[in-house]
């Protein structure tokens, strides 16, 4: 049987992967023969609708798979090729006071893509709360929505060595994570324990945000800058509390592998994140640094915090595996195929 031939297309850089879409492209590597096009990395003066390289290499695939790009569903349904849609961030959630979501595109890229969510054979959102976000949305209908969480490798994100008393977040540094993110909420927690390690990693996007927050902190306080894949885990495995103090996430992809390096969740109920913690870390109220600092403080105080640890990598081993992604990965593809084929 000839292996499938799937085009994997995604809205970043070719060099410049999430390690989360970089994890999808690998495991449909596993499985099918796949053709990588990453749209920012080719011209396109007029967007995809208006590319031949788009349509030409979506005419030679069997199948399209795409991250943040539902404007390719629109193409793929004219060519009468099936397309699988991953979403569940800034393309589906609406948060304008902090500069994110689609109502900040113009209205008639707005409409084309809630059309494009709407031709696409199949939308898989990491999260439940991200799949409310979308059907929230104009004209979305919940026939062709499912979720399918991001695969955590617990092999890979496990602890090793003693936790330190310290705290740690991971994110881009730029503006909109200032609030998204809860940058400026764990900068300024870190004031109210200053008796705590506070260590801040991610690429630096806007270095204005880096100088904003470097004013208001302590020396307890320091940003480590990007990190590659080997000191991010270390970072993970020392770190004994893992602050998410979104006001929004579609999963929480680092405080995930935090989780499953046996880290201690102080999180907000923001978006998917109780989906992800459950009943593992202490919730504390969106943007209360007051309220953060006091839960990080209680961690690094409580002698059962190792145990509490081990709840929060073991709730990410048992219902995050990244076997369960590729075989919901896989099914999906097998269905929309044969649909598609029926369809024909």
């Amino acid at each position: 049987m000839r292996t499938r031939a799937v085009l994997f297309v995604h809205s970043y850089p070719h060099d410049e992967l999430a390690p989360f879409v970089k994890q999808d492209l690998v495991l449909l590597q596993h499985m099918y023969h796949v053709e990588e096009l990453a749209l920012r990395s080719i011209s396109m003066p007029r967007g995809p609708l208006f590319s031949l390289a788009v349509w030409q290499a979506i005419a030679r695939n069997d199948l399209t798979f795409g991250w943040f790009c539902p404007l390719i569903g629109i193409i793929a349904r004219i060519l009468r090729k099936p397309f699988l849609l991953v979403g569940g961030g800034a393309d589906v959630v609406d948060i304008p006071m902090i500069g994110y979501g689609p109502s900040l595109v113009p209205r008639r890229r707005r409409v084309l893509r809630n059309l494009g969510f709407k031709l696409t054979s199949r939308v898989l959102l990491f999260s439940d709360s991200s799949r409310y976000s979308l059907l929230a949305l104009p004209g979305i209908h919940a026939d062709n929505l499912h979720t399918l969480y991001l695969g955590v490798d617990g092999d890979h994100f496990r602890p090793s060595g003693e936790k330190k008393p310290r705290a740690l977040t991971v994110a881009y540094v730029n503006e909109s994570n200032l609030r998204r993110k809860g940058l400026r909420s764990f900068a300024e927690a870190s004031r109210t324990t200053p008796e705590i390690p506070y260590r801040l990693v991610g690429k630096l996007v806007d270095r204005s945000v880096i100088e904003e927050i470097t004013a208001i902190v302590l020396p307890n306080f320091q940003y480590l800058g990007y990190l590659d894949e080997t000191q991010l885990l270390t970072e993970y495995q020392q770190a004994r509390v893992y602050a998410q103090l979104s006001m929004h996430e579609g999963f929480g992809m680092a405080m995930a592998e935090a989780m499953a390096c046996e880290c201690v969740p102080v999180v907000t109920a923001a978006g998917a994140i109780p989906e992800v913690v459950g009943d593992t870390g202490i919730y504390v109220p969106i943007e209360d640094p007051a309220a953060a600092g006091e839960a990080i403080q209680e961690v690094i105080r409580d002698p059962n915090s190792d145990s509490m640890g081990r709840r929060a990598r073991q709730r990410i081993v048992d219902l995050f595996p990244v076997s369960r992604r590729k075989e919901g990965l896989r099914a999906a593809i097998e269905t929309v195929i044969s649909r598609a084929k029926w369809q024909i």
